[in-house]
């Protein structure tokens, strides 16, 4: 189950790529710290080239913006993705993987340090917006309203990407506008959370599973989950298999909330808990600390960050 135990801080609103442009234009350019221990990296989105923004991360979780930002030599779309996963680290840190929306494609590269090494760009479909990565397989979220759904890669033991033939896989409503695509911590299903109301299905509101074979493919069709709120947008796992979703509705004022649930290995989700209020608006992204006590969520509409347990 989850309690919320409500607590706000500071976030600004956009996703991390706004965030970066933002703050680019704030912050002084500064030479690499000394006390640097890791690094932070974040996407602009823009229109006339995306870029990758760069920084520094001290000790004390410190964030210093360095003097460089890495040409992803691809196009961003100029506005945030409105979706949670368009950058991702491989669990090793050593590749970086980049959206580029605006010319349909993701780019690769090498991590250093704070140092990338640029080494593939490669077509992803209609409008990538969102990655997810599990062992050697990484699948992308293509947001179009001409064709949303997912498509998958192999990794190459370089960090390259190699597509997997006919992989793309269509979510269960054409007009879902997606918030993510996320694995299951075993690999075994990926989830797709549908951000408009399909009245036309059931249920209206949804979140979709679709199961992954033993070859990476993805099942033909997904399982269209009850969402248990309005307008579910993103999503966090803990290492169990329970699963926090993370809900807007629809940004009305101070009725955003997050739900939690279990995840079968046949895909299907049973609620844990249902719609836990944070009295916050437009609640987008989620993350669950490493040792899975809790959820931190950040809400678009009020500006601040809420607190959840989870048990």
């Amino acid at each position: 189950m989850i309690a919320v135990t409500q607590h706000t801080a500071f976030a600004d609103g956009p996703d991390a790529a706004t965030q970066a442009q933002q703050h680019a234009k704030k912050a002084p350019h500064t030479p690499f710290r000394q006390d640097s221990v890791g690094a932070v990296f974040a996407m602009t989105n823009a229109t006339a080239g995306n870029e990758i923004v760069v920084y520094s991360r001290a000790s004390d979780g410190t964030l210093t913006r360095l003097n460089r930002s890495v040409r992803t030599r691809g196009l961003g779309i100029g506005v945030d993705t409105d979706t949670q996963g368009p950058l991702r680290l491989s669990s090793d840190n050593r590749f970086l993987y980049a959206v580029n929306p605006g010319s349909d494609n993701i780019t690769v590269f090498e991590v250093d340090g704070t140092r990338l090494k640029f080494l593939q760009i490669v077509e992803a479909g209609d409008q990538p917006l969102s990655l997810t990565i599990f062992g050697d397989l990484l699948y992308v979220l293509n947001g179009s309203v001409a064709g949303n759904g997912i498509r998958g890669f192999r990794i190459a033991p370089d960090g390259t990407l190699m597509p997997l033939p006919d992989s793309f896989r269509a979510l269960s409503s054409p007009i879902a506008v997606p918030g993510e695509v996320r694995f299951s911590p075993d690999g075994q299903v990926i989830l797709v959370p549908q951000k408009t109301t399909n009245i036309l299905l059931t249920p209206e509101n949804a979140i979709d599973a679709f199961t992954i074979g033993m070859d990476g493919y993805a099942s033909a069709m997904p399982i269209r989950n009850a969402s248990f709120g309005l307008r579910p947008f993103s999503l966090a796992f803990r290492d169990d298999g329970k699963v926090v979703v993370v809900e807007a509705f629809n940004a009305a004022p101070n009725l955003s909330a997050a739900s939690s649930y279990q995840l079968n290995p046949d895909g299907t989700m049973m609620v844990v808990s249902g719609s836990v209020p944070n009295g916050q608006t437009d609640t987008c992204w989620v993350v669950i600390t490493n040792d899975g006590r809790f959820a931190f969520v950040a809400n678009f509409g009020s500006g601040t960050i809420s607190s959840y347990s989870v048990a």
